[in-house]
């Protein structure tokens, strides 16, 4: 594994998901008049991920949700950034479940649907 590698592996969850939103952002310029953006990636020994953006007046947010197998719970990561900061928010969903996350209460929550 390469010095590169190594870093990128012990990147946090916060800095993970402001790579992935600069990444976007910058990618997609029109991303100001989307609802809603998602990217997926798959690694056969690891799992699909598949990555949300969501936008609002007050907020924007990141969701981040792995599934390793069909059959095991899909495990959740949120990061809402607000006006006043950035709040972190983890939780697990049964399999086959899509995670959503609400910044809008406080502080923000996780759930499934």
């Amino acid at each position: 594994m390469t010095d590169e590698m190594m870093r990128v592996t012990k990147m946090p969850i916060r800095g993970f998901s402001f790579a992935v939103v600069f990444l976007i952002l910058v990618g997609r310029a029109a991303f100001s008049e989307q609802a809603g953006y998602s990217i997926n990636a798959e690694q056969k020994d690891v799992g699909k991920i598949q990555i949300q953006l969501q936008k609002d007046d007050r907020y924007l947010g990141v969701v981040s949700q792995l599934t390793r197998s069909p059959d095991r719970n899909v495990e959740c990561n949120g990061l809402c950034y607000l006006q006043n900061g950035n709040k972190n928010v983890s939780w697990t969903c049964g399999p086959k479940k899509i995670c959503t996350l609400y910044c809008t209460t406080n502080p923000p929550v996780g759930g499934c649907n």
